[in-house]
């Protein structure tokens, strides 16, 4: 039989940390395949198509046609890496001054493993709605009165970061 060709894919990561990797097939129908998903010790962790895991290290994944005897070049070795679930945010402003008509706010954090940034702001009534013209902005002018939020999202939804800060007109 022609040997499987195939790859583990990641296709998502929970904002628990749980990964979920797909073995993609390109030459046989799933059905006509066996999978096996191995952790760095050698042990079965799962014969399904897919991998969830929150384990992290090195794995590999051997895909043969059913029925087959093992080849000794169809394993493919990859590496669940420990993910990035929260990242320290602060957030430093500006004294918003009775002549000034705005206060710079600015995000501080490792952005590496960030990929939106998305500020909201919260009214002194308590109405909160999203600042879409500021997304994926490090730094904005706060203009109003208020709490204004940003909340930092990876690549799969999750928020990784989040800081507020109140702003209030000095009266000095």
């Amino acid at each position: 039989k022609q040997p499987v060709l195939f790859q583990p894919a990641l296709v998502d990561l929970s904002c628990d940390g749980t990964y979920t990797y797909l073995a993609q097939v390109n030459n046989y129908a799933l059905t006509e395949v066996d999978f096996i998903w191995r952790n760095s010790a050698g042990v079965v962790v799962s014969t399904n198509g897919d991998l969830l895991t929150n384990t992290y290290g090195e794995f590999s994944l051997e895909v043969q046609p059913k029925g087959s005897l093992s080849c000794s070049d169809s394993t493919v070795p990859f590496t669940i890496p420990v993910p990035v679930l929260e990242v320290s945010t602060s957030l430093l402003s500006e004294t918003l001054c009775p002549d000034q008509p705005d206060a710079a706010l600015k995000v501080n954090a490792n952005f590496e493993s960030v990929q939106t940034i998305q500020w909201w702001y919260t009214d002194l009534s308590n109405n909160t709605s999203q600042l879409a013209q500021f997304t994926d902005r490090e730094e904005i002018l706060a203009t109003q009165e208020g709490t204004y939020e940003v909340r930092l999202i990876n690549s799969f939804g999750c928020v990784i970061g989040r800081a507020n800060q109140l702003v209030i007109r000095s009266t000095d």
